[in-house]
């Protein structure tokens, strides 16, 4: 299955399938025309998540950051051990978050 998201339980955002570097050109327009909440938590839901790679989980990663610096409080849960080290492998690094 290729990565996507969908709308989970109350408003919160289902990650599903692969994010790994074949589906971020798709997935990446997707995340940033969502419908976020304006303010407010925001449950990003990873069980559905299959695969991920560092691309994947920069793309998490950056998701995860601009809803923050726009003051919205971002709860991951369901997220692989596995997955988890990568995006604290992105995180450490200082990646840049904004591409060129």
């Amino acid at each position: 299955m290729d990565a996507d998201i969908a709308m989970g339980q109350a408003g919160d955002i289902r990650c599903l399938g692969a994010w790994t570097l074949a589906g971020v050109a798709r997935l990446e327009p997707r995340l940033a025309a969502w419908a976020w909440p304006r303010a407010g938590e925001v449950v990003i839901d990873a069980a559905a998540v299959t695969a991920m790679d560092t691309s994947g989980a920069w793309l998490l990663h950056r998701t995860v950051r601009t809803l923050e610096r726009s003051g919205r409080t971002v709860r991951l849960q369901s997220l692989k051990p596995e997955h988890g080290v990568l995006l604290q492998v992105i995180a450490s690094r200082g990646i840049e978050l904004e591409l060129p």
